[in-house]
């Protein structure tokens, strides 16, 4: 288990006094175990300011808009910024996330660097736009890039499922949001539950369609242990069972 890893790694990590840096939620630099690296706050700012623009512009519509003028130039920072071939650089949501990735680079003696999480938002919310713009083999290019940077990433994870979900490659969404549901451990405290639920939703849609029941009405329940007001749940338990209902109903002759 990757949470082992962690505990296993956490001494080692200390000792090898890496120099990495988490952005928290607020943007703001947030140190996890071990000596903190040098704060790039503003421009780190600056691009989380970017991508919320590029939310404003991509809830009016214009996605192009906000994939040119926003999403791409953060992504364009970032590239700029951390550009040393030696070192192995990672975005990640939050601390859980952040540690994993710190303590995996110091077991394979990895240099290491973990900084804003606005770097794989940034792919991530360029491909969620690609999709909505039917663009759906470069959307996957761009989740293929986020999952570079935060291969632990639920909400990454769960998109490439719904992608293959949308491909009716329901196999591969199976595996995709099996390990989003996994990689939920990771994600921060305020996104936990969330995540899951997606993974569930993704999970049952994909059962659905492989008319696998049992399965799908499993994980819809799961949904429902997380939210009891979940209404997505409900609505496809309803769906299912009444296909289970018209499956056992005779035909007539």
């Amino acid at each position: 288990m990757k949470l082992s890893r962690i505990v296993a790694g956490l001494a080692f990590t200390c000792c090898l006094m890496l120099w990495y840096q988490v952005m928290a939620d607020d943007g703001s630099p947030a140190p996890i175990a071990g000596p903190p690296a040098r704060s790039n706050k503003a421009p780190d700012l600056e691009q989380s300011a970017l991508l919320k623009q590029g939310l404003d512009l991509a809830a009016k519509g214009s996605l192009q808009g906000a994939i040119r003028d926003c999403y791409d130039p953060v992504i364009a920072y970032y590239e700029r910024t951390y550009n040393d071939k030696r070192k192995h650089y990672f975005s990640a949501r939050g601390a859980a996330e952040a540690l994993l990735y710190v303590v995996e680079g110091a077991n394979t003696n990895t240099a290491t660097l973990v900084v804003s999480r606005n770097w794989v938002e940034a792919h991530f919310l360029k491909g969620f736009a690609l999709v909505d713009l039917g663009q759906l083999d470069a959307a996957r290019a761009e989740y293929d890039a986020a999952l570079k940077l935060a291969p632990d990433n639920s909400q990454v994870r769960a998109e490439i499922g719904s992608l293959d979900n949308r491909q009716r490659k329901f196999d591969e969404a199976l595996e995709s949001y099996q390990r989003a549901e996994e990689d939920s451990q990771y994600s921060p405290p305020e996104a936990k539950s969330l995540d899951r639920i997606h993974a569930y939703h993704g999970l049952g849609y994909a059962y659905t369609e492989l008319r696998q029941w049992d399965k799908a009405d499993e994980m819809y329940r799961k949904a429902l242990e997380i939210d009891s007001n979940d209404h997505h749940a409900l609505n496809e338990l309803q769906y299912i069972q009444h296909q289970r209902t018209a499956q056992e109903t005779p035909t007539p002759r």
